[in-house]
């Protein structure tokens, strides 16, 4: 999304992101905890929920993104990335990343792969 100012050059605003399936993801996850409310402590494990997909900025990215920039809709299909002021002329990129887990009985690495890679040079219509 670019924005035309009265006087002057087209400046990026934003990037929206639309997908099939959520860019973000969370899944189950046991958590030992410590339960000190009885006579003795005890240690037991709980459910909880880790993210284990997110969408991050890409590594090659140099365009400024605005604090509080990802604005992402209900679903998680779709995001829109607000970019600060001195965007024009840089690159912006994207990746969806598996999570690492450090769990001794499920170790993951981390897993980047890049969806996004735009070259912010000039607006659509000035060709």
């Amino acid at each position: 999304m670019w924005d035309q100012p009265a006087a002057g050059t087209p400046q990026p605003v934003a990037v929206l992101v639309d997908a099939l399936e959520p860019m973000w993801r969370t899944r189950p996850h046991p958590e030992k905890i410590t339960d000190t409310t009885g006579l003795s402590n005890a240690q037991r494990w709980v459910l909880g929920t880790r993210e284990w997909l997110v969408l991050q900025q890409g590594a090659t990215t140099d365009a400024p993104i605005a604090a509080n920039g990802f604005i992402r809709a209900p679903g998680d299909q779709r995001v829109l990335v607000a970019l600060a002021a001195g965007a024009p002329g840089k690159r912006f990129s994207l990746d969806l990343v598996r999570t690492a887990s450090t769990d001794p009985w499920m170790p993951i690495a981390e897993e980047r792969h890049a969806i996004v890679d735009l070259s912010l040079i000039r607006a659509p219509w000035e060709e």
